[in-house]
């Protein structure tokens, strides 16, 4: 792959939180992606993640409401018809270290995955952990970090220049889901 399609997956690779409901990914598809973050870095190579596919329309229906979304658009969820069709949980071992640095890795990894294979999803942290755990009956061993929603995008989100360093995301009256990037140079640290 050369550094433009790099680029250009990463563009891609947006925080959609409204899905058409079909075509489902299904277990083989979320089985694929899921190998390459199998092969993607661990911290001392002790991958200590593991993670539970959720594909059954059943299952998904049960995480749904479990979920909440985007934290800056206040009063606003996916509608149950724009729900997520997969969700990957990210688990680890409950007590010990907590591997925030694989999981991160992990998760960018399954969403570039998925955007490869013509998916998307989006990364959810404010998740109900306690009535998730109860409603999938997750072993008592493993800590929930972390849930991945997955599925056929139904939104469109451009990226665009932030002004005055303003970097909130918003949704405009069309249904864009504006993102505002700030230019390399504001990330750049001067070497003097």
């Amino acid at each position: 792959m050369i550094l433009s399609e790099l680029s250009d997956l990463i563009v891609r690779n947006r925080s959609y939180r409204r899905f058409h409901q079909t075509p489902r990914p299904g277990r083989e598809r979320l089985e694929t992606w899921l190998d390459c973050v199998r092969l993607a870095a661990s911290g001392g190579n002790r991958q200590p993640l593991r993670f539970r596919l959720i594909h059954d329309p059943a299952e998904c229906a049960a995480v749904f409401p479990l979920t909440r979304w985007a934290g800056l658009l206040k009063e606003w969820s996916p509608a149950a018809d724009e729900a997520p069709t997969a969700y990957v949980l990210v688990l680890a071992a409950a007590g010990g270290a907590t591997p925030q640095t694989d999981a991160g890795i992990a998760m960018q990894t399954l969403l570039l995955a998925a955007v490869a294979d013509g998916f998307g999803g989006c990364m959810l942290g404010a998740i109900d952990r306690p009535a998730i755990r109860a409603a999938l009956n997750l072993p008592a061993a493993l800590e929930l970090l972390y849930a991945v929603a997955l599925g056929k995008p139904a939104e469109t989100c451009r990226l665009e220049a932030a002004i005055d360093g303003q970097t909130a995301y918003y949704r405009s009256a069309d249904g864009i889901h504006h993102v505002p990037k700030l230019p390399l140079e504001a990330l750049l640290v001067p070497e003097d």
